[in-house]
């Protein structure tokens, strides 16, 4: 917690609300028992909040029955072909609370490995998902951006935008949209941590520049 107020001191988020807390448990604990009828102030509660940007731990797999039936209880992703799954990956989970926290409308940038919007094991998953928000854009990561904190997976940021109310499979089928895609190739460094770019250009590599660029646009064409 010091480092990180220490970190949001020096980029002058004097005010920044700090907590700690265990993400995954069930919900109530988290807001204190209290489910609905909150203030109009955000914060860790059903709707509380109107952005999420996070890179969640993944790799391990959720196990904990309270946690999952917890989930399983408002139409979690937990809750597949009418059981409670005994078992999901992390992020998956990850993904579940995000959308919990996020108010109707609210945007989610997640990163996420490949394997849950590419393998075919993962599709009910991603049924799942778009059932409660709809994909704003997908942006592949190359294979270096966390090789050098020992972490080899492929990976995206996926960002989504939450509905305003959960929808049937057949309403996503109907719902015709477009998505942005993008592919990063230089991240501006090696699988080592090295810089591959000037040092000027390390906070925001020509590639990472040219694909914001490009996702600006097509906001700004998407909402006009």
């Amino acid at each position: 917690m010091h480092v990180a107020r220490v970190n949001t001191l020096m980029n002058g988020a004097q005010y920044a609300d700090l907590k700690i807390m265990d993400s995954l448990a069930p919900l109530a604990s988290i807001t204190g028992g209290a489910m609905e009828g909150l203030p109009n102030n955000p914060g860790f509660y059903p709707g509380g909040l109107t952005m999420i940007l996070t890179n969640p731990p993944f790799g391990s797999k959720v196990t904990n029955e309270r946690v999952l039936k917890d989930l399983a209880a408002r139409d979690g992703v937990s809750k597949l072909n009418g059981k409670v799954s005994k078992s999901l990956p992390q992020e998956v989970v990850f993904v579940n609370r995000c959308l919990e926290f996020l108010a109707p409308g609210g945007k989610l940038a997640i990163v996420l490995p490949d394997g849950v919007l590419a393998n075919s094991s993962m599709q009910e998953i991603r049924d799942w998902i778009l059932r409660w928000a709809r994909v704003i854009a997908v942006v592949s990561l190359p294979i270096e951006t966390f090789a050098p904190y020992g972490a080899g997976v492929k990976a995206s940021v996926l960002f989504l935008q939450k509905r305003n109310s959960l929808v049937s499979d057949e309403q996503v089928l109907g719902d015709d949209y477009k998505v942005f895609v993008a592919q990063i190739q230089d991240i501006g460094y090696d699988a080592t941590g090295r810089l591959n770019v000037l040092e000027s250009d390390a906070p925001l590599p020509p590639d990472v520049r040219e694909g914001l660029d490009d996702f600006r646009k097509f906001l700004e064409n998407s909402n006009s």
